[in-house]
């Protein structure tokens, strides 16, 4: 799929309407506005980008600050937010030498990929984005659009603020946490059993605290932005799920590594294989190298996303610890303390059928003593 193609697909994907690209955004002023300690933090995020272009540096660094000035009374900047921004700048600042998208491709590409949309708002959408996308201003504001629109969607867990105050980001890792250990101790026991070890009470969260940066920049980070061939592949099907959808691709990249993993900490525990492993063995130091320092580039892409959606998919009446946290439509209510336990229908099911053989049970008791 050629570039322009896919900055109209994403843009649909993102539910981003004819409509937006009427919106007046100042960019420039929005800029100006922008506080120091937040230009602070960018630059220093930007001067550490994958971008060595000045040009590119100042366009990621622009993107970066209107859009956070924008939604500073709802946003928190945190580090990583570049490498997103990276992505979006990459696609939707690049000029094509061929304006012309096929329709037919873009067509075909939503629905392989189970998108609803409206044919005629779609054909009517095209030559307007297209015609946006041949100015450097109009490329700003698309990009602007896009890249708003994705934070709102996929990143209020970590950068949305309440009451003033950022978000509580030990809370939400160990949300998600949680949530981790319950898809791998459904998919692979034995993982589950060897990540549990080396937690030292049922509130322990540091064992995915490798994880930080998959999560927070949706792998951004650790695929370089010169890879966009992945990039692109990926963000595009997380764009096309719901957010709760990273923990179960996170979940796949673990268990699609469960072997060398296993190879990893008998390797460096000296033991032929893990049988002998005792409760005196801290393997979590191990783990976290191990993954810290995993090889993108020998990922099974493929495969982790064709898992991740039927896990997802098996999993659709599961009420998760982080589900109300990617919920643009919660109120944002992020709690101090973990308080939603995970359950499912069936759980609902078997409380009701309990209590009505109980209260049956207590109705016959007091018949009898009558």
């Amino acid at each position: 799929m050629n570039y322009l193609n896919r900055k109209i697909l994403w843009y649909v994907l993102l539910d981003l309407k004819r409509d937006d690209l009427k919106k007046k955004i100042f960019i420039t002023k929005l800029i100006s506005e922008a506080d120091e300690s937040l230009i602070s933090q960018v630059n220093c995020d930007v001067d550490r980008s994958i971008f060595e272009c000045d040009d590119k540096k100042l366009q990621l660094k622009e993107l970066i600050l209107s859009v956070f000035t924008h939604n500073r009374s709802c946003f928190s900047y945190i580090q990583g937010m570049h490498d997103i921004a990276s992505v979006f700048l990459e696609l939707f600042q690049s000029i094509e030498d061929d304006n012309k998208p096929i329709i037919e491709d873009i067509i075909n590409e939503l629905d392989r990929l189970n998108k609803i949309y409206d044919i005629c708002e779609l054909k009517e959408l095209i030559p307007v984005l297209v015609k946006k996308l041949e100015s450097a201003k109009g490329r700003a504001v698309v990009c602007f659009l896009v890249f708003e629109k994705f934070l709102l969607k996929y990143s209020t867990p970590f950068i949305y603020k309440k009451n003033g105050k950022p978000s509580n980001l030990d809370y939400v890792l160990a949300c998600i946490g949680e949530d981790l250990f319950y898809l791998i101790k459904m998919s692979s026991p034995s993982l589950f059993k060897l990540l549990e070890s080396t937690r030292k009470n049922s509130s322990d969260s540091r064992t995915f605290m490798f994880t930080l940066s998959w999560v927070i920049t949706w792998f951004s980070h650790n695929i370089s932005i010169e890879n966009t061939n992945i990039l692109f592949y990926l963000f595009e099907n997380f764009i096309n799920n719901k957010p709760i959808y990273i923990i179960f691709f996170i979940e796949e990249v673990i268990i699609q590594n469960y072997d060398k993993l296993v190879d990893f900490l008998c390797l460096h525990l000296g033991f032929g294989n893990l049988v002998n492993l005792s409760p005196n063995n801290d393997i979590y130091p191990f783990i976290h190298l191990y993954f810290q320092n995993l090889n993108f580039n020998y990922i099974e892409w493929n495969s982790i996303v064709e898992k991740s959606r039927n896990s997802f998919e098996r999993h659709k009446d599961v009420a998760f610890r982080s589900h109300a946290l990617w919920s643009i439509n919660s109120g944002f209510s992020i709690q101090e303390k973990p308080v939603l336990h995970i359950f499912n229908k069936n759980y609902y099911r078997q409380a009701i059928y309990v209590l009505f053989i109980l209260s049956g049970a207590v109705l016959a008791f007091f018949l009898i003593s009558w």
